[in-house]
Formats: C-alpha cells, sequence, structure tokens
C-alpha cells in the first residue's frame, strides 16, 4: 500500500480537458505507479509472469465526483478524531480494481475517451467512478457481502481484468484512491455483510485461512475513486490466451499448458 502522505492530490476535470491525461514516463507520478505495480505482482512467475506496463494515465475527476469524496474523507476523520487511531486525510491508500473492458481505451494517446457501451465496466468507473448497487451484478460471490473490492495485490487485480472483445490488444486495470479509514481485518469469509461492522469503515481480508491475497472492501461510493488507468501485458502473449479461451468455451476442455 502507498500511504497517504505520498499520494498526489486528484486532479479535478476542468473545461475542454479529457477524463485522462497520458503521463510521462519522466514524471514522478508515472514512475511511483508503475513501482508499486511492478512491487505488487505478487504470484509466482511461474504460475504468473509479471508483464510489462505500456502506458499509465492519470484519471480526472468531475468536480462534483471530487467534492463528494473530500466531503466523505472529512467525514472519516471526524469520527476518528480523538480515538486511539486518528486518520489523517481518511487513511487514504491507493489500491488495484480489475474490471471489464469492452473497448482499446488507453492502447495510444489518441484512444483516451471512455466508450458508452453499459458492458465495458472500465469505462463506466473513468466516467462515472464506482457504484455499489452493481456489486453482485456480474459474480453471484461476493466472499465480504455487497461492496466494492480493491487489492494492494496487482497481480490479484489481473484476475478480474478481462477484455470482452478483440478490440484490446493489451489489458487494463485500475489504481485507486480509497478511504480506508478503520478498517476491520477479517480472516473468514461472510457474505452477509453490507456495510462495515460498527465502528469501522472497511473491511480488509486477510490472507491465510480463506484468502491467498488480501482484499479491501468499502460500502460507501463516496470512499473511492479513480486514480490512475495502467495499460500493461505483452501483445502476442494476450493473443494466446484469448485464443486459448476461445478453445476452452467451444470445447469445453481444459488445454494443456
Amino acid at each position: 500500500m502507498t500511504s497517504h502522505s505520498d499520494i498526489p492530490p486528484a486532479v479535478y476535470l476542468t473545461p475542454g480537458e479529457h477524463l485522462l491525461r497520458c503521463l510521462d514516463v519522466a514524471e514522478p507520478e508515472f514512475n511511483q505507479v508503475s513501482c508499486l505495480f511492478v512491487d505488487n505482482w505478487k504470484h509466482p512467475r511461474s504460475v504468473k509472469p509479471r508483464p510489462r506496463i505500456c502506458a499509465i494515465y492519470e484519471v480526472r475527476l468531475e468536480l462534483d465526483s471530487l467534492l463528494s469524496y473530500h466531503s466523505y474523507r472529512n467525514e472519516v476523520q471526524l469520527t476518528t478524531k480523538g480515538s486511539e487511531r486518528f486518520f489523517d486525510n481518511g487513511n487514504e491508500t491507493l489500491l488495484f480494481h480489475g474490471t471489464d473492458r469492452l473497448c482499446a481505451i488507453g492502447e495510444h494517446r489518441k484512444s483516451i475517451l471512455p466508450c458508452f457501451a453499459p458492458a465495458c465496466r472500465l469505462c463506466c468507473i473513468i466516467r462515472r467512478s464506482y457504484d455499489i448497487r452493481k456489486s453482485r451484478t456480474k459474480h453471484n460471490f461476493s466472499r465480504f457481502g455487497k461492496g466494492v473490492y480493491t487489492t494492494s495485490c496487482s497481480s490479484k487485480a489481473d484476475d478480474y481484468a478481462k477484455n470482452l472483445s478483440d478490440k484490446p490488444k493489451f489489458k487494463a486495470m485500475l489504481v485507486n484512491r480509497v478511504l480506508v479509514g478503520k478498517s476491520a481485518v477479517l480472516t473468514r469469509t461472510n457474505v452477509a455483510l453490507s456495510g462495515p461492522p460498527n465502528g469501522y469503515h472497511s473491511v480488509q481480508g486477510k490472507p491465510g485461512a480463506d484468502l491467498n491475497y488480501p482484499e479491501t472492501v468499502v460500502y460507501r461510493d463516496e470512499a473511492i475513486r479513480p486514480a490512475y488507468l495502467v495499460i500493461y501485458g505483452d501483445q502476442r502473449h494476450e493473443k494466446e490466451v484469448a485464443l486459448a479461451s476461445k478453445i476452452r468455451s467451444l470445447f469445453r476442455t481444459p488445454l494443456a499448458s
């Protein structure tokens, strides 16, 4: 995780600007986000080789989206003020989220406009941020109930970063600002949760009993905002993965690897 003191401030969208801005490799933010991605690729390389980063984009927020996020951050600060653990800046942390992508947004500098396809959840998040009402609309199983799931492990988020068409040649993952606040640490699945336990702002799934890699869940839309879009992967490898997936769906039989 990256502590709030190291996180650059969020940027709001001004008239005439695009939601995405491609970061130059010489910018400190590019180095910070790329190191976060690389250092937290935790799966064994024999199982999941670490991919190449192709581009990183800063996600700009609509002003009302930024203001509601800041308002909730202040709320988290107030609820922890005077307690044993006071969370300055709401315990803001950069965490990963993988989701479905239908288009090829971000694959070159001209493709920076989010699409409007409802199935492209990536672009929906970039345009409007997260919507907890859509939780569980794809996956019937949510380990800690209905919330927005993130992780400090980039290779875990990669499991959920899916290309739904042949348009993308690489993969895409979001890095998010998450107001973790006071987090309840759980080691066992609890699908009945609709919010964190009383006195907490989020839930952290700790690896061990039911989890191999950590995850953090928030239960309010205002607790999370997309911060960066990472485009990554090897084009040849992604084509091979897509082909293998198609063959599996056709023949419903595992392939030797």
